[in-house]
This record gives structure tokens, sequence and C-alpha cells, in this order.
């Protein structure tokens, strides 16, 4: 990443968010003067409020979210400002979190993990059942290969 940073510094002007936080809106608005770009996290709301008031020299915003519910697409296309987003980037990562979470709930994973201690001292108190006659439903899986 250090080299992938260490480029971007070379080859743009590129101005970072130092804080721990997302900027405000005031504090992007700034940010974007004399901007070409903006890359934006999903937490960043994009109304039609802010394309009133962002740098005329932003040509393209982009965001590494999914969706694009957060931008008023069309003050964008009002200031004629292209946005670019990820769609359909994560969805194996959020499949994989979804199994993972039914399969926990379903074998009650979080009581187990809270009352670890108890499990070595005595095998009987885990209060994990097996599951007999249940059957999980899973809707929607494909596969992409």
């Amino acid at each position: 990443m250090d080299e992938i940073e260490a480029r971007i510094d070379r080859d743009y002007d590129a101005r970072r968010n130092p804080h721990e936080r997302p900027f405000t809106r005031d504090e992007l608005i700034e940010a974007s003067s004399g901007a070409d770009a903006l890359f934006i996290t999903p937490l960043d709301r994009l109304d039609s409020g802010f394309f009133k008031r962002v740098s005329a020299s932003v040509k393209v915003i982009a965001t590494y979210s999914v969706g694009i519910d957060h931008i008023d697409l069309q003050a964008a296309a009002n200031r004629t400002i292209a946005i670019a987003y990820t769609p359909g980037i994560n969805a194996d990562a959020t499949a994989d979190i979804a199994m993972l979470l039914m399969l926990g709930a379903s074998r009650r994973a979080y009581e187990g993990q809270e009352n670890y201690p108890l499990f070595q001292s005595n095998p009987l108190a885990r209060g994990i059942r097996e599951r007999r006659g249940i059957s999980p439903q899973c809707v929607g899986l494909t596969s992409s290969e």
C-alpha cells in the first residue's frame, strides 16, 4: 500500500483526509476546491445542496460503495459531473458472511463464545444442541463460474 500511495503522491496532487473520521460536508467542499476528482465513502451524502457548492473544477466523483443511493444523480448530471462506483465488487464476501452468520446463529455460536470457560470445565453445560430435523434454507445462491 505504501508503494501505491507513494505513486499517487508522485503523479497527482492528492489531498487525503487527515482525520480518523469522514470529512464533514464543509470539509469535503473545501477539499474539492481546484480538484478534478473526488474519491468518497458511502458515509458521504451528496445531495443537491452539495452539488450547488462543490468546486466547478470537479469532473468526476468516485465512491467505493456498491450503491449510489447516497448521491443525488440528477444534481450531479445537472453539473455534468460523472459518477463512478463499484457494483458487485464485494458480493462474494457478503454472501460468505451471510452464510457464516446463519450457521453461527443455528449453532448458538455467540452463546458458546461467551461461555467458553464453562465449556472447558463442563462439556454438558455447552447448551449447543444438534439441530435434528431442521434443514437450513438458502434462497438465491448462485455461482459466477
